[in-house]
C-alpha cells in the first residue's frame, strides 16, 4: 500500500509539472525521425528492456483478454524493445510472439530478450504488407505517432483472427485541460513536439471507432486518478486501452 501511495504521489507531481513546463529547452530539427537515437535518449541502455508501470498494466489487461479468448500467436506493432510483449508471453504462454519496430537498436534488445523480431516502419503504409497473420495484434502508444492510424488499424484488424488491442493518451485528461487554461497546448511529448500527430478525447475515441465501422469494442480506463477515472473517465483517465474483438 505504501509503495502504491508513493508511486501515485510521484506521478501526480510529474503531472502537475506538465501544466507549466516543457520537457526540452532546445529542439534539434529532424532529430525525432532517428528512432535509434530516440530510444537511446528516451530510455537509455539502463532502462531499455525494463517494464514501466503503465506498460505493466497494459500487459496485464492484454494477457487477461488473450487467456479468455485463447490463442497462441501475437504481433506487437511498434514494440520498442519488446518489454510488454515479453511480459504477455510469460503470462499467457503464447507460442509465437513477434516484435515489429523501425529501430534496429530496440530490436537488437528484443532479440536479446529471446523474442522474434521483424523490422517495420509504421510511418510507411507500403510496409504494412510485411505484417504477418496472428490471432492477436497489439499497438500500444503507437497510433498517435502516425498521420494515418486508420490504415494501420485496418491492416492489424484484417491480419488478426481474434482481437486487436491498442492504447493512447487521453487529450481530455484534466492536466491537459489545465494546461490550456495557462495558454499552452496539451503536451504529450518527451523529446520533440512532433512525437504525436493525432489526439483523442473519450468522445472523439467513441466517434472515431464507430465512424470506421467498429462495433465490438471495449474501452478500459486503465490509468489516471484512482476512483475518479472510472467515475468520470473523460476528465480523470490519463490513457485509454481499447479491446477490439474480431467479428468473423
Amino acid at each position: 500500500m505504501f509503495k502504491r501511495i508513493k508511486n501515485f504521489l510521484w506521478v501526480t507531481k510529474e503531472w502537475i509539472k506538465r501544466i507549466y513546463i516543457y520537457p526540452q529547452e532546445r529542439i534539434v530539427p529532424g532529430a525525432h525521425f532517428d528512432y535509434d537515437s530516440y530510444w537511446k535518449e528516451k530510455r537509455g541502455d539502463s532502462h531499455m528492456g525494463g517494464l514501466g508501470v503503465w506498460q505493466g498494466k497494459r500487459a496485464t489487461i492484454a494477457s487477461k483478454i488473450i487467456k479468455e479468448l485463447g490463442g497462441g500467436s501475437i504481433n506487437d506493432i511498434g514494440s520498442g524493445a519488446g518489454e510488454v510483449l515479453l511480459k504477455i508471453k510469460e503470462l499467457t504462454g503464447v507460442d509465437v510472439a513477434i516484435a515489429y519496430d523501425s529501430s534496429g537498436y530496440a530490436l537488437d534488445i528484443a532479440t536479446g530478450l529471446g523474442l522474434k523480431t521483424k523490422k517495420l516502419d509504421i510511418t510507411k503504409a507500403s510496409e504494412y504488407k510485411e505484417i504477418l497473420n496472428a490471432e492477436f495484434t497489439i499497438l500500444f502508444e503507437i497510433l498517435e505517432h502516425i498521420p494515418g492510424p486508420e490504415e494501420l488499424l485496418k491492416v492489424a484488424y484484417e491480419r488478426s483472427t481474434k482481437a486487436v488491442m491498442f492504447s493512447f493518451p487521453n487529450t481530455g485528461f484534466v492536466i491537459h485541460r489545465l494546461r490550456l487554461m495557462f495558454g499552452k497546448f496539451p503536451m504529450q511529448w518527451a523529446k520533440h513536439p512532433g512525437e504525436h500527430l493525432r489526439f483523442w478525447t473519450k468522445k472523439d475515441l467513441i466517434w472515431w471507432l464507430n465512424a470506421q465501422g467498429y462495433k465490438n469494442y471495449t474501452v478500459h480506463y486503465y490509468v489516471g486518478v484512482p476512483f475518479l477515472k472510472d467515475v468520470w473517465p473523460s476528465m480523470f483517465c490519463a490513457g485509454f486501452f481499447v479491446e477490439l474483438k474480431k467479428i468473423n
